[in-house]
Order: C-alpha cells, then structure tokens, then sequence
C-alpha cells in the first residue's frame, strides 16, 4: 500500500474529528484490537458487528500504537493526542471503498 492520511481521507470522502496529525504511511488495514500487529502503520476501522462495535475499542487500540481511526459516529477524543480520526458513513463500506481503491 502505503497511503498518506491525507490520501485516504480522499479515496473514503471522509470527515475528520481529529487530525490531520503527521503519522508514518498507512500500510496496514485494522479492524481487530486483538490484533494490531505494526500498529504504528496501520488505520483502524471500527466496524459494528452483532456482538461487539469496534468504536468501543478505539482507546485500547490507540493505547497499543494505532494513530489513525475511522468511525461512523463520534467518539471521545480525550486520551488520543496526535491521532488521526476520519467519519465516515458506514466503517465497512469505508473499508471496501480502501480496497477498492487500492
């Protein structure tokens, strides 16, 4: 991959809460918290699933090195200096749309 923010918040048409904040390329897509392997590259898509909603995750993976987020609704930005956090409508057409786009 690797994608500028800037470029990202292009290719999904997103909004920004928070940002933009110089991070290193975006090379990884995330949507695990269990699993933010080279977190410091990566963007995580807080996707909404049946059980669980990946917004509520957020913190816990800003806290495991992730620096750029994507949501469909506003989250708490306390505790997430110099992240980058882009709105979107729908998290998992967003990360669609990235792949498609890729």
């Amino acid at each position: 991959m690797p994608y500028s923010i800037e470029e990202i918040i292009r290719a999904l048409d997103a909004g920004c809460l928070q940002g933009v904040h110089p991070v290193p390329p975006v090379e990884r897509l995330l949507f695990d918290s269990r699993q933010l392997f080279f977190a410091e590259t990566g963007i995580f898509f807080a996707l909404k699933g049946k059980r669980h909603d990946g917004h509520s995750f957020i913190h816990e993976a800003y806290a495991e090195g992730v620096r750029n987020f994507v949501v469909s609704k506003p989250v708490p930005l306390e505790g997430l200096a110099g992240a980058n956090v882009l709105l979107v409508e729908d998290t998992l057409r967003a990360l669609q749309a990235l792949a498609a786009y890729h």
